[in-house]
């Protein structure tokens, strides 16, 4: 306790600019002291798998952000052309198929398919300590994660012990308030390609926080952060640094704020909710990339697609969004922002009941994983028939809480 103590001294030390030159070195310091705390109280994993079981609390959301004005009119973009490829230096898993031979995922056996990911969101890093300890709370998170590897899934599905994952998804709001040495911090703990607190590639996107006072900080880090993964990824052109990228035939897009437009079209704040042209940016980006070869999709992004959800999009917004992934094999969207575990079917409001319905994950909140509060993270499988979404809880009763198992089409 006296060292955990020590490091948290050290930190705000470091965090108040007293001490520049040590800042880094005294933040992995603490990551390592953490992570170290953190997995001597790692549970095996004994749930059962209940189906469409949901954990639902309060939605607390962002306490006073404004409502949406009246709805504009919104028409599905033209795909434009294709996203530029901002780092080729990456690889892809040689397979015995003809897709290793020509490096095209549409190509690869979704036979083989066999991908793990994690999810969080809401890191808030930059959050006073006299609310939540920020950086803390990102460690302990860190440590449920590297705990997981090798804990058996919920019993009832067939699946083996968790293996290592191909990577960790956030889905918005990295800093609390968008300043350059929050940023700074967050690149540092969770980094690109492992070389941080985390051992897995990292893969963020932006939500309202990080655009706080219209500054430039996160978006710029972001795209620094692009230069240098060595996992390829396809950047959109312009400031909203967008991009998407492939694991086996699995194609994930992170559309950061949520798939949008020019912003302002549902709320009166159009800079702190300016989702900078991602829904454009989509169209593009499956017609280049995915085309009509039915190889599954993924989408992540920070506010919900739930009608009550007021944080962002304008209806008709939404109803572009739907039309633009019509043609695609959109298996889940993960998203944000409510620093609360949900789980919903969401659909067009155009199309009617019949209409199709698309698997919304809102994942829970690393703020809360140094609080006590029940909080946790998804562990994602998707294999050649099916797709398996587990709650990793964190101060949870058990250790896993809400699973979903979704069967596949095969292309």
């Amino acid at each position: 306790m006296q060292s955990l103590t020590n490091a948290r001294v050290l930190a705000r030390q470091a965090r108040s600019g007293r001490f520049p030159s040590l800042r880094l070195t005294l933040l992995f310091a603490l990551a390592a002291s953490l992570i170290g705390l953190g997995c001597q109280g790692a549970q095996t994993a004994d749930g059962k798998v209940t189906e469409d079981a949901m954990v639902r609390r309060p939605d607390t959301g962002d306490a006073g952000e404004r409502k949406p004005s009246a709805d504009a009119a919104v028409t599905p973009p033209d795909p434009g052309p294709a996203p530029s490829t901002a780092n080729d230096s990456g690889t892809t898993t040689a397979l015995p198929d003809a897709g290793a031979a020509s490096g095209d995922p549409n190509l690869l056996d979704p036979l083989a398919r066999d991908v793990t990911f994690f999810v969080t969101s809401d890191t808030h890093i930059g959050r006073p300590e006299e609310d939540t300890d920020a950086t803390k709370a990102s460690m302990a998170m860190i440590a449920a994660m590297h705990a997981v590897k090798g804990a058996a899934f919920p019993e009832g599905l067939a699946l083996g012990p968790v293996g290592a994952a191909d990577g960790v998804v956030v889905t918005g709001d990295l800093t609390d308030d968008n300043q350059s040495e929050e940023w700074t911090q967050f690149d540092a703990i969770w980094g690109a390609n492992g070389e941080g607190a985390v051992r897995y590639p990292v893969f963020e996107g932006w939500g309202n926080h990080d655009l706080h006072g219209s500054r430039p900080d996160v978006q710029k880090g972001m795209r620094a952060r692009h230069q240098r993964r060595q996992h390829k990824t396809y950047v959109a052109e312009g400031d909203g640094a967008h991009y998407s990228w492939d694991w086996h035939d699995v194609h994930l897009v992170q559309l950061n704020l949520y798939p949008g437009m020019k912003g302002g079209l549902g709320l009166d704040s159009p800079d702190l909710y300016n989702p900078r042209n991602s829904l454009a940016f989509l169209a593009g980006d499956l017609a280049a990339r995915v085309g009509k070869s039915g190889r599954p999709v993924i989408l992540f992004f920070h506010f919900g697609l739930e009608e009550n959800n007021n944080r962002g999009w304008a209806s008709s917004e939404r109803e572009a969004f739907y039309k633009v992934i019509d043609a695609y094999n959109v298996i889940g969207v993960f998203v944000g922002h409510s620093h609360a575990q949900r789980y919903e079917q969401v659909q067009s409001l155009a199309a009617g009941p019949s209409g199709r319905k698309i698997d919304m994950y809102v994942t829970d909140d690393t703020l809360s994983a140094a609080s006590g509060r029940k909080t946790g993270f998804y562990v994602v499988h998707v294999g050649a028939s099916e797709m398996v979404v587990a709650e990793r809880t964190i101060n949870g009763a058990s250790p896993w809480g809400f699973v979903r198992k979704t069967s596949l089409k095969t292309p």
